[in-house]
């Protein structure tokens, strides 16, 4: 509510959520916003942890670009690492839990099933990440100007190599507007924005097709 007119913002308050994920050995999630990166508990509770200083949209206004954030688990290693995209950077950081702090750049480009690039020229943004936990293919949502403002791609993508192959362009319903997040729940799910609301979309991983999930979902 710190948005909402006449209502300030406390220490631990954040405004617009962005993407979140969750930690079982911490028993929270971690938080992107516009404000940076938060935890949050399953009480309410919430903590700011820390506000990127490498950060390309706190040169240009003063909200954080951080968009949708994933642990990433290496299916190989078994590694884990929390991923980060940004509002106005195509490419994946890592992201400290502890400081909010990024690292380890790496540039996201795109290819059709063709093998044509189609990024990042004319998109501009990685909106959206999340890991499928039974293959570990890590998905993604991008943002691309060719397809009107609201225009994504729904991408598998290489965390080490930064390559991603789309999977297809997303139609959000008549009256909605764009979708926003991804995350795994058994199937592979989107938020949409529209009409005032939010609405969580079941999405086919091996295109772009989408149904509406119950109420309940």
């Amino acid at each position: 509510r710190a948005n909402e007119p006449g209502i300030g913002q406390g220490p631990n308050e954040t405004g617009q959520i962005r993407g979140m994920t969750w930690s079982q050995a911490k028993q929270l999630w971690y938080v992107s916003t516009g404000d940076g990166l938060f935890k949050a508990t399953p009480d309410g509770g919430a903590e700011f942890v820390g506000q990127p200083e490498d950060d390309p949209d706190t040169e240009a206004n003063e909200s954080s670009g951080l968009k949708g954030i994933a642990l990433y688990k290496d299916p190989e290693t078994n590694s884990q690492r929390y991923l980060v995209g940004m509002k106005r950077d195509f490419a994946i950081w890592d992201i400290s839990t502890e400081t909010g702090q990024l690292s380890n750049r790496v540039a996201v480009t795109l290819f059709d099933e063709n093998g044509t690039q189609v990024g990042p020229d004319d998109s501009d943004g990685i909106l959206a990440l999340a890991q499928d936990p039974a293959t570990g293919t890590l998905y993604g949502l991008d943002r691309h100007p060719d397809a009107e403002f609201f225009g994504r791609h729904l991408f598998t993508l290489d965390p080490e190599t930064g390559i991603g192959t789309v999977i297809g362009q997303i139609e959000v319903p008549d009256g909605d507007t764009a979708m926003a997040s991804l995350q795994f729940t058994g199937w592979l799910v989107g938020d949409i924005n529209g009409d005032g609301d939010r609405k969580s979309t079941r999405l086919n991983s091996s295109h772009t097709d989408i149904s509406r999930m119950p109420s309940s979902a």
